[in-house]
């Protein structure tokens, strides 16, 4: 009745210890299907002032990194160690992803007027 050693173990829902094949919940959840249908509920609108905010926010951002930089330079820094790199890098592919995407989207508005 219980899994042998070889075969699959599973752990009981909202428990500990094995359980009968009959009580076998999947350990991994079912991958959805991503499809045309599932893309466009993934947009979200977008108005100009919601733009002009986010772009208020990125040069903010910017205007800090030019500080840093400045801070160094004047304290003959050549170089600091900064955790955090590979998410840094990550974000700005996003934002470059979703720049591209905007673009898409506003030619095909512009061209359907």
């Amino acid at each position: 009745m219980f899994p042998v050693p070889g075969d699959r173990l599973f752990l009981r829902p909202l428990g500990t210890g094995l359980c009968s094949p009959e009580e076998v919940i999947p350990m991994c959840a079912k991958k959805k299907k991503s499809g045309s249908a599932d893309r466009g509920s993934r947009k979200t609108p977008f108005d100009p002032d919601r733009l002009r905010k986010i772009a208020r926010r990125l040069r903010n951002q910017a205007s800090q990194f030019a500080a840093h930089a400045s801070t160094m330079e004047q304290a003959g820094l050549a170089h600091i160690d900064i955790d955090g790199n590979k998410m840094l890098v990550r974000a700005m592919k996003q934002v470059d992803r979703f720049l591209r995407n905007a673009d898409r989207d506003l030619e095909e508005l512009v061209e359907e007027d």
